[in-house]
């Protein structure tokens, strides 16, 4: 073969894996994940004592079940990562017991007395960003919901991802049916 041939066929092969490499490298870099840091989680029971909500001091008191959970989202890919169909469940650590659809605590709305929120949706999380997200809600004794609560030893944030796939971050780890034993109300 002569020298031509071989600096053009060098030429070929260099564009050639030149080529494959800027593809892989391009391909990695696209592949971050979203990435999920609980920063709080707050739950309370409460009774009704004479038309005020008090905390509760025991499982038979309680009449309502109260949480609030804020959370930074990172999006560390070159692409927008995308949580749908988000919910709270409460689990025995085997199955579920209990699913929640969280209230967004950014449409709040207040009427007198009347406090109002929606239902959380969609969130888009563009790529390379960081968003905070504020949710809450409350299960009441009234329907039922309650009695799944005291069985649960650990509390969940689910959600469906771009890829039509379930995630689940472990919010909190506690037997809820010793709940007031490990968290005594302090008198004031």
């Amino acid at each position: 073969m002569d020298s031509e041939m071989q600096i053009a066929l060098l030429g070929i092969l260099g564009t050639l894996g030149g080529t494959i490499l800027g593809w892989i490298l391009n391909n990695l870099s696209q592949h971050g994940k979203l990435n999920i840091f609980i920063s709080a989680w707050e739950d309370k029971f409460q009774f009704n004592n004479m038309g005020s909500m008090t905390l509760s001091s025991s499982i038979e008191q309680t009449q309502d079940y109260l949480y609030r959970v804020s959370f930074d989202l990172y999006n560390s890919s070159r692409e927008t990562k995308i949580m749908r169909n988000i919910e709270i469940i409460f689990s025995n650590g085997k199955e579920e017991l209990y699913r929640n659809i969280p209230k967004d605590e950014s449409t709040k709305r207040m009427s007198s007395a009347f406090v109002c929120y929606d239902d959380i949706l969609p969130i888009n999380i563009p790529p390379k960003s960081i968003i905070h997200i504020e949710l809450q809600n409350w299960i009441s004794e009234s329907d039922g919901s309650l009695k799944h609560i005291w069985n649960t030893t650990r509390v969940y944030l689910r959600y469906i991802n771009e890829k039509n796939r379930k995630k689940k971050v472990l919010i909190k780890k506690e037997k809820y049916k010793d709940y007031f034993m490990n968290n005594p109300i302090k008198e004031s």
